[in-house]
């Protein structure tokens, strides 16, 4: 995790790496599940967003690779909507972009929900931010 956030540009090699690894021994992929999900927390409580844009792309790389289940996407994008600012907004739609082909494939649903819902609750700085999307 400490590479991860050290440099972000090889997320994709570590959660393939944790892809692995998870098959043969899924405690790895728990621990895994309990860190990152305190290390979001904390940056979303400080609101320190480098650390907030590392953890949740290293989620969204997570979902892809199936180590973690869609619906923790989903709750995380209830997290970062809850109140929609230009940060969480922000966050959201790298989030989307990370991980958007496997919410279109596997609950379509479910994220057509939270842009619908992102659409109309956003100040206009936020929407460019979800036009981006489309």
């Amino acid at each position: 995790m400490k590479s991860q956030m050290a440099s972000p540009g090889f997320t994709d090699v570590f959660t393939a790496l944790v892809a692995v690894v998870n098959t043969k021994f899924p405690e790895v992929g728990d621990l895994l599940w309990r860190r990152i999900i305190l290390q979001l927390k904390r940056a979303y409580k400080r609101n320190y967003k480098p650390q907030l844009l590392a953890a949740v792309k290293f989620i969204a790389h997570l979902v892809n690779q199936q180590v973690f289940h869609e619906l923790v996407a989903l709750e995380l994008l209830t997290l970062l909507l809850d109140k929609p600012m230009d940060d969480s907004v922000e966050v959201a739609v790298g989030f989307v972009t990370e991980c958007g082909s496997i919410l279109q494939d596997l609950c379509p649903r479910g994220l057509h929900a939270y842009i619908r819902l992102t659409e109309e609750d956003t100040a206009s700085s936020s929407r460019i931010f979800v036009k981006i999307l489309f």
